[in-house]
Order: structure tokens, then sequence, then C-alpha cells
């Protein structure tokens, strides 16, 4: 491994380390500085400022990676068997992708959704749910690697719009604002993932995209799943939204950590041809 292989490395231990603070310190805000009745932090809580500090600060050490690890200086992903780790992530991810499709038409059938809309979200979601599955069943074909990966980045997007567009809970309620910016850093590491399979990688930004994603949808996700028992949270309206961040979290944390461990310096590679 060269010396850049050992500074993602560590980047990504430290990513690890980060999220489980985060998710603590989330999770005490949400039990002892949130509001059940309106759905807000309290205005007077220090916890929560200083989450939301801890957070911004974290993403921008993770920015930092383009700094200290120069451009071209990652080995290109390899194509390796799909372990048997990945194919049961892959099938929990699909399998919750169709419990938000599921919750998806329990909601909208009947509610004024324009037709068209309501087939595009039907259509990603189900695509979702396809390019979930392909890894349980071994199929690498470029072809539907991106056909269906379009469709999941399309779910994600169509599942965002959906909250935002949801009069129930208020605009900038941290359950909502929560779910719409991990989603962000999700649609990029899928966008980045689809980069891979098309030949054209960018490592450094899919291995930011990583990270943020990592942190981002781990710690709400997991955060947001507890605050139901806790009674922060009283409605499942998002409940399908959190399970599903969870999932990616897990998903992308296994395929991030399958591809630190193949990290080889490119010298080295030579040598062995």
């Amino acid at each position: 491994m060269n010396a850049h292989g050992h500074k993602i490395h560590i980047y990504y231990l430290s990513a690890a380390v980060l999220t489980l603070v985060a998710t603590v310190v989330r999770t005490l805000c949400l039990g002892r500085a949130f509001d059940a009745g309106i759905g807000y932090f309290k205005s007077d809580a220090a916890l929560p400022v200083l989450l939301h500090v801890f957070e911004t600060v974290t993403l921008l050490c993770f920015f930092s990676l383009f700094f200290f690890i120069p451009r071209d200086t990652l080995p290109l992903p390899k194509k390796q068997p799909v372990s048997l780790s990945r194919r049961l992530v892959s099938a929990a991810v699909a399998l919750l992708f169709a419990l938000n499709f599921v919750a998806f038409c329990r909601v909208n059938t009947g509610r004024g959704l324009p037709v068209v809309l309501f087939v595009i979200g039907v259509l990603s979601l189900l695509g979702a749910v396809a390019f979930f599955l392909l890894p349980l069943f071994g199929v690498a074909r470029r072809d539907l690697v991106v056909t269906f990966g379009v469709c999941a980045i399309a779910a994600v997007v169509c599942l965002a719009a959906l909250t935002y567009f949801d009069g129930y809970t208020p605009m900038n309620a941290p359950h909502k604002t929560g779910l719409h910016l991990s989603f962000v850093p999700v649609l990029f590491y899928l966008l980045y993932t689809l980069r891979d399979a098309t030949d054209i990688p960018m490592p450094r930004a899919k291995a930011v995209a990583a990270l943020a994603a990592f942190f981002a949808a781990f710690t709400v996700g997991v955060s947001d799943l507890l605050g139901y028992p806790m009674g922060a949270f009283t409605d499942p309206t998002y409940l399908a939204q959190d399970l599903l961040l969870i999932g990616l979290a897990v998903w992308i944390g296994v395929s991030t950590a399958a591809e630190a461990t193949a990290l080889t310096a490119p010298a080295e590679k030579e040598a062995k041809k």
C-alpha cells in the first residue's frame, strides 16, 4: 500500500469514530433537547448548536482529502468478486426500497399527485430495488447496472421530494432537514458508483462522497430511529426513509471497506506483471 493508501485508511477510520460520536450526540439532542409538540429542538438548548458545529466541521474535514491526496494518486477501482456480506447488505437495501415503494403508493394513491409523477416514482423505486438485487444474483452487465443505477438515483430524489412537499411536518424541522441533507451525499455516492461501472472513475471524489454519505446517513438514520421509542417522534411518516438511510449507510460502509482493503501501490502492481 502506498502512502496515499494509508492516508485514506486514516480518513475512513476517523469517519467511523466521528460518525459514532455524532450519532450519540444527536440521539441525546432528540432525547433531552427536543420539543416533540412542535417538532423542533428547544430554542434555549445548547447541545443542538454544538451538534451542528461538530457536523459542519466534520464534513469540512472530509473535504480536506482533496488537499492531502493529490489527483491520480489513488489506484483505480478493480472489479472483484462480490462478497457474501455485500450481497446480504444489498439485499437488505433492496428490501428497504421495496418498503418505501409500498409507503409511496399508500401515501400518494388517490391524493392528487399528477399521474406522470406517480408513475416516475413507482418506476424509479422498482428500478432501485432491481439495482440492489443485481449483486445478489451475481449480475454485472454494464447496461443493467447503469440503467437500474439511474433509477436508484431517481428514487432517492423522489423520496426527498416526497418529504419536502409533505405539509404535515414543518419545512425546517430537524426530522425533515436531516433526511434531505443525508440524501444529498448519498446521491453523489451513487453517481460515482455508476462512473466506476462505466469505466470513468473518480476515486478521490467517490471517497469524499463515501465519507460524507456514511456520516450523514448513519448519524441521522440511527438517531431518528432511536427517537421513536424516546418519544421525540410519534408519527411513523418518515420511518421508512429513516430505515433506508441506515441500510444505505451500512451498504456504503461495507462497499467502501472492501475497496479500501484492495488498495495497492501502482508500482507494486507493475512489479507483479
